[in-house]
């Protein structure tokens, strides 16, 4: 079979792999409740990664030798332009969706607000760590925030804007 029909059919399989596994996750995390909204600059650098991988596949197209390893840039960088697109932070009834993670209510222990100069940074800490990553960050703008402390003080034991551990 030619390479570049396997690595098609790779590269479509992960895609929509990645996909239905996100639809999956949100189906699985609940109604939403919540979405403080993700970073412009992030939604920049998923459209700038996008259109970088198609200008790379084009080239690899119109190409005289179609080498298999001058296409995998491309998928890297798609991947990295998704990844930015599609990872925000999403409060759901059932928990937490952070980029392509969802996190139960029950798997997060706490949260805290860091003040920042223009926006406050969330940070959740995690009971188990992805990548030994046990605490997250988000940066949250001031629309966002009062409604992001409220929905969390609902769940979970933390430090809310008012300064107050509701859950303790």
């Amino acid at each position: 079979m030619d390479s570049r029909l396997v690595l098609a059919w790779f590269s479509l399989t992960v895609l929509f792999g990645q996909v239905i596994q996100a639809f999956w996750r949100k189906k699985q995390a609940g109604s939403l409740l919540l979405t403080p909204g993700r970073d412009q600059i992030l939604i920049f650098v998923g459209i700038f990664c996008a259109l970088q991988s198609i200008e790379l596949a084009l080239q690899w197209l119109h190409s005289a030798n179609h080498d298999v390893n001058r296409l995998i840039p491309a998928l890297v960088i798609l991947g990295l332009g998704l990844g930015s697109i599609l990872g925000r932070l999403e409060i759901r009834k059932g928990g937490i969706v952070l980029g392509r993670r969802f996190h139960h209510w029950q798997s997060i222990a706490s949260y805290a607000w860091r003040e920042k100069k223009v926006k406050a940074q969330l940070v959740l800490k995690l009971r188990s760590g992805y990548f030994f990553r046990k605490e997250r960050q988000f940066p949250i703008s001031g629309i966002h925030r009062n409604a992001v402390d409220r929905e969390l003080r609902l769940y979970l034991p933390g430090e809310s804007l008012e300064g107050t551990s509701p859950q303790e």
